[in-house]
């Protein structure tokens, strides 16, 4: 999230009050929290701007939230591995873009590969990079699904 924040103009959450906020949210949240096997909680921290107009700039001001819900399985078969389509036409990130980011631009940029992986009996599709690269300016082999945690080739 602190990563996310300093890229989208956003102030940093401090570690301290992000912790304890999710420590206090479980707590008073505690008979949601599933114990079943194949189930968690489902934790989901944001922030977004509250300023009381519309400009393209960052905002003075923003709220910090956390939502949570019990889950099971995203995927309709469990925890066993699932079909991905490597899309090939669609991006979600570029080098110096907002792919490394939580925000919902890069949600919706895996859409339509999502769509077509559906039509053709897949789960997710993988999202090609138009160029990850690390520190030192390397291209990265690293792949992100649409719906789920990244792979590494």
């Amino acid at each position: 999230m602190q990563n996310s924040n300093e890229r989208l103009c956003m102030p940093a959450v401090p570690e301290e009050t992000f912790v304890e906020a999710i420590k206090e949210l479980v707590a008073v949240d505690a008979e949601w929290v599933p114990h079943n096997p194949g189930t968690s909680l489902y934790i989901r921290p944001f922030i977004f701007a509250t300023d009381a107009h519309l400009g393209v700039h960052a905002s003075a001001t923003y709220l910090f939230c956390i939502i949570c819900s019990p889950s099971g399985s995203y995927y309709p078969n469990g925890m066993s591995p699932v079909d991905i389509y490597v899309e090939s036409r669609d991006v979600r990130a570029v080098r110096g873009g907002t792919g490394y980011t939580k925000c919902g631009c890069n949600y919706a940029a895996s859409l339509r590969a999502g769509q077509e992986a559906e039509k053709k009996g897949y789960i997710s599709p993988d999202l090609n990079h138009d160029g990850d690269y690390d520190d030192d300016g390397e291209a990265e082999i690293q792949n992100h699904t649409a719906l789920a945690n990244e792979f590494f080739a």
